[in-house]
């Protein structure tokens, strides 16, 4: 399977292979320069240059977008969105669907750090299930929200998408598996894959 490094060399950069994922898998999206950005953490320069080049090609074009200002009210900017015309359109889907969007080592190297991670499980998105109602599976103690905030933010600016994701604590964690919890069974009754598990005699 092709990792993140391999797809960015093989769409020319890093900051592209986002852009195409971010617009692609997010049905009408429209936003602007800035939110594209901040979205997919790259910098001002790279994200111009790709999404004008991006635009050039075919992909992109220029749309009036909704957004929310600072006093919680829709305007309207100037953005980008997909330009349903490109004729290639199906086919990219098609292959960033089939691609791997991420290692199993990058998102336990990416989850590090945001407490005592006891297990990792992805679907959704990951498998390309988009029918799952989880992406991303965590269970752990001594969880530090900020750090896993920005852990999952770096991970959804990898992937150019949102992730659905739910973390429990080890002793929550079990009791939901003991009672059949529905979420878990969602998750655990369907195509999903083990990234980590630390679980002592915990069978998946």
């Amino acid at each position: 399977m092709l990792g993140m490094d391999q797809l960015g060399q093989l769409f020319g950069s890093s900051a592209r292979l986002k852009i195409l994922r971010l617009f692609i898998f997010n049905d009408e999206y429209c936003a602007p320069t800035s939110e594209v950005r901040e979205r997919l953490s790259l910098t001002g320069a790279s994200a111009q240059v790709e999404l004008k080049r991006l635009e050039r090609i075919g992909f992109l074009k220029k749309k009036m977008c909704s957004v929310e200002g600072v006093s919680g009210k829709k305007r309207r900017v100037s953005g980008w969105a997909v330009d349903t015309r490109f004729k290639h359109l199906l086919p990219l889907r098609s292959f960033l669907l089939a691609t791997a969007p991420m290692q199993s080592k990058e998102i336990a190297k990416t989850l590090q750090g945001v407490g005592t991670v006891k297990l990792i499980i992805v679907s959704g998105i990951f498998l390309q299930n988009w029918e799952s109602r989880l992406d991303l599976l965590i269970v752990g103690d001594n969880i530090k929200e900020k750090k896993l905030q920005s852990a999952i933010k770096k991970l959804e600016a990898l992937l150019g998408k949102e992730l659905r994701f739910a973390v429990f604590p080890t002793e929550e964690f079990t009791y939901r598996r003991s009672i059949y919890d529905k979420l878990l069974r969602d998750v655990l009754d369907f195509e999903y894959h083990v990234v980590l598990n630390r679980l002592p005699n915990q069978d998946l």
